[in-house]
Formats: C-alpha cells, structure tokens, sequence
C-alpha cells in the first residue's frame, strides 16, 4: 500500500472504504 505518491486518492479511497464499510 503506497499511497505516499497519492494522499488525496488515499483518502478519497479510506472515505468510499468507510462508507461502504458502514453500509
């Protein structure tokens, strides 16, 4: 998980995670 070159995708990506997850 490399997501140094990508921090805003990361966290779009963590968020659309959460969601899903709390779904």
């Amino acid at each position: 998980e490399t997501f140094d070159m990508d921090p805003l995708l990361a966290l779009d990506f963590l968020r659309v995670s959460g969601l899903m997850d709390g779904v």
